[in-house]
């Protein structure tokens, strides 16, 4: 049965900085290749949104050349540095204050080992409604950081969430919807103004959702997914 169309793509090659739209992209055993592959560590804890806001606002991209994968940061202010570059390190270490920090990565073929599953996936419609529920006219998707915004033929708010158990087809790939995603304060951060935060977004997913919003997937098939593909439900 069909149930939709893929709506949007996103890669973030490193955790919690902004990521990287995409209209194509294979997708392997373990996901999106190099998504949450990149990450950093301050005091041998993960630097994350909460610690740094702004790193809300720094985009990431994935590159590759004959070395292998690698990503470029751009910075809100518009400089922009390769991953291992000590320039980059030397910047991030002036906005932490702290001159230890370490770079860790694992291959862009597997999972990021900073990520709960395969593919976070999220509704235009669950959006929608979780805005009206906040009393906001809109909610930037970018917030939830999802991998794959579908468009429902239903326009059901949060009918992903009855897929659980059940095999999603989308091209030559199948996937098997496992879990909730549980959010997280991130989602109060607006991500084109980290300074802004507004708790009143995961106050209304906890009362309204349980704390949940999306569902995480897992690949069982693997191929390449599109924007505009159609999506078919699979008991």
């Amino acid at each position: 049965m069909r149930v939709g169309i893929v709506k949007e793509i996103y890669r973030y090659p490193v955790k919690s900085m902004g990521g990287e739209r995409l209209t194509e992209v294979p997708i392997m055993a373990n996901g999106i290749v190099g998504d949450r592959s990149f990450a950093i560590k301050m005091n041998d804890k993960y630097l994350t949104a909460i610690e740094m806001p702004e790193l809300f606002a720094h985009q990431a991209v994935l590159n590759s050349d004959e070395e292998g994968y690698g990503t470029k940061v751009t910075t809100p202010d518009g400089q922009e540095f390769d991953w291992n570059d000590q320039s980059f390190i030397n910047y991030m270490a002036d906005k932490t204050g702290d001159r230890n920090l370490e770079q860790v990565e694992s291959q862009p073929e597997e999972r990021g080992a900073y990520w709960e599953d395969h593919l976070l996936i999220i509704s235009e419609s669950s959006l929608m409604k979780v805005a009206d529920l906040c009393n906001e006219d809109e909610l930037n998707m970018k917030r939830f950081r999802p991998n794959v915004v579908i468009e429902l033929d239903s326009g059901v708010p949060f009918e992903e969430e009855q897929w659980f158990g059940k095999k999603l087809v989308i091209n030559d790939i199948e996937l098997t919807i496992n879990s909730h995603c549980p959010r997280c304060a991130y989602v109060n951060i607006d991500p084109n103004d980290p300074a802004k935060k507004n708790p009143k977004i995961l106050k209304t997913i906890v009362k309204e959702r349980k704390g949940n919003l999306g569902v995480y997937a897992s690949v069982v098939n693997q191929g390449t997914l599109t924007v505009g593909a159609e999506i078919f439900l699979v008991d």
